[in-house]
């Protein structure tokens, strides 16, 4: 099996409205809401319990690889062909090389995870920033209904988190782009959506 070159994870932060969806690179890993609303998804990650009981019709529809954690899908009883179900330790982000695990203390640190465990030559980021827009956005797409949003400091400690990985990315020689020039996560180098669209 020959090494995938490009993964994309496409993340719900604001600056990913300001893209050409349909236009990610390689493997597109989606993460929660954007799996069911961008154009181009090979993958969906969540481990939000709320999201996918409110989208499981939807993701019965598309059909897409999808994976979830237990706790996720407490009320949910099916497990189809395209459900995968995932352990995780949500209160660590260093990274599992288990089959079925993926660590993370949100849905968009365990689809880096599932990146990770696939080896690719580079991870293209679209989304991860980390911080609302000058308007007061979260998302690309309209917030949740149940949706609080999340809190500056919330935001400032998953980007350090990032940090906490790069040694693993360093170490399986896999290159780490974040195309999102506002992001506020520092461990990777950022580069202008516009020039690794396809």
């Amino acid at each position: 099996m020959s090494q995938l070159d490009t993964i994309s994870i496409l993340a719900g932060g604001w600056s990913a409205r300001n893209i050409d969806r349909s236009r990610l690179p390689g493997l597109v890993i989606a993460v929660n809401q954007s799996g069911v609303e961008a154009p181009k998804v090979d993958v969906i990650v969540t481990m939000d319990r709320l999201w996918i009981e409110s989208c499981w019709s939807k993701l019965c529809e598309l059909k897409k690889p999808t994976w979830a954690r237990p706790a996720a899908l407490l009320n949910i009883s099916d497990r189809p062909s395209w459900l995968n179900v995932f352990e995780c330790n949500y209160k660590t982000v260093v990274f599992s090389d288990e089959p079925n695990r993926l660590n993370g203390m949100n849905s968009a640190f365990c689809a880096l995870n599932l990146a990770y465990q696939m080896r690719p030559k580079r991870i293209v980021l679209f989304g991860f920033d980390m911080t609302r827009s000058e308007k007061g956005e979260d998302h690309w797409y309209m917030n949740y209904p149940w949706a609080k949003g999340t809190s500056n400091g919330k935001y400032v400690m998953w980007a350090k988190q990032f940090g906490e990985v790069s040694n693993a990315f360093w170490a399986a020689k896999i290159e780490v782009f974040n195309a999102s020039l506002q992001s506020k996560i520092t461990a990777f180098p950022k580069v202008a959506a516009e020039k690794v669209l396809v």
